[in-house]
C-alpha cells in the first residue's frame, strides 16, 4: 500500500461540550483534504437544532456543503 493512500484514510475529530450555552461543537479533519464543523444547540425541552458545514477537496475544487437539522419534541 502506498503511504499516500494510508494518509488519505486518516481522520480526526474533536468534540467540545459548552454547558453554559447548552451546545456541543464538533470539528473533523480528514486526510483526503476535507474539514467539517457542526454546532448542536438544545432549545430547552423543545428539542435541538444542528448547523453544519463541510469543505472538501481543499486546495483544488473547494466544494462547500452546509445544512441545518431541527429536532422537535412534540
Amino acid at each position: 500500500m502506498n503511504p499516500s493512500d494510508i494518509w488519505r484514510k486518516l481522520s480526526t475529530a474533536y468534540e467540545v461540550q459548552l454547558p453554559e450555552q447548552n451546545s456541543t461543537l464538533k470539528l473533523r479533519l480528514g486526510g483526503n483534504w476535507n474539514a467539517a464543523v457542526a454546532l448542536k444547540h438544545k432549545i430547552g425541552s423543545y428539542g435541538s437544532y444542528i448547523w453544519g458545514a463541510e469543505v472538501s477537496e481543499i486546495g483544488s475544487k473547494n466544494n462547500v456543503r452546509f445544512g441545518v437539522q431541527v429536532d422537535l419534541n412534540l
